[in-house]
């Protein structure tokens, strides 16, 4: 699914890419001109996508983290590390990011002083339709095609 279909599918409100980035120019036999074009217009479509959701790109940043991991959870103290964050500051981002369902946090068995951030269902979701969005885009500014 990419960041089109899951808006589309409910995820959030459509949004259109800056009129600057809707055409692609003439590829003059290189593709570094295309793929600057789709990049930064798949990034104004992210950007648009995340103030609509009320998400930052430190929260964006946490569900691209999360979303690989095997258990798809982190200690927050490592995440914060991770991140160059205060405790405080990704206590902000984990609260933010709890609110829309996107992560939950849950104690660390055995150590009731550690939490682990956990990534939901609709964050994984999300984090795939932003990451498939980005590599069609890159995929298709070098002509690279769809398969591995």
């Amino acid at each position: 699914m990419n960041l089109i279909d899951y808006v589309s599918e409910g995820g959030g409100v459509v949004c259109e890419p800056a009129p600057e980035y809707r055409e692609k120019p003439v590829a003059l036999g290189i593709h570094t001109l295309d793929t600057a074009s789709c990049f930064f217009g798949t990034m104004d479509l992210v950007l648009c996508h995340l103030r609509a959701s009320k998400m930052n790109l430190s929260s964006l940043h946490v569900l691209m983290i999360l979303h690989p991991l095997e258990n798809r959870r982190i200690k927050l103290n490592a995440l914060a590390a991770r991140m160059g964050l205060t405790c405080a500051g990704i206590t902000k981002v984990a609260d933010a990011l709890d609110q829309m369902g996107f992560t939950f946090r849950s104690v660390v068995p055995g150590d009731r002083r550690s939490i682990f951030m956990n990534l939901t269902d609709e964050g994984a979701a999300f984090a795939e339709s932003i990451e498939e969005s980005l590599v069609s885009c890159i995929r298709e500014g070098f002509g690279i095609g769809s398969g591995g």
